[in-house]
């Protein structure tokens, strides 16, 4: 008797690792920009506008480099739902 194989397993319908993978960096993104409001927020403002436009700015600027950094660190989750050409592009476009 010939055994015939099965075809490969078909994610749960509606649900594409890869949209799922986006939606999970789009979400981890908007959290810590969250987070990064409300701890500037607890700090406190300072009497020059400047300052304070300059110190949140700094806080922006540090958490896009974080994420640009978790887009290239190759990490294999993300690879095989995205793709490593997808990532690298979205790390040129975020540059």
């Amino acid at each position: 008797m010939t055994a015939v194989p099965s075809p490969p397993a078909l994610p749960a319908a509606g649900r594409r690792p890869g949209a799922v993978a986006r939606a999970g960096l789009y979400a981890l993104l908007a959290a810590n920009a969250a987070a990064v409001a409300v701890l500037f927020v607890r700090a406190g403002f300072d009497a020059d506008a400047l300052v304070v436009l300059g110190r949140l700015t700094g806080l922006y600027a540090a958490l896009l480099m974080a994420f640009q950094l978790l887009l290239v660190a190759r990490l294999p989750w993300l690879d095989r739902r995205i793709g490593m050409d997808r990532l690298t592009l979205w790390h040129r476009w975020t540059s």
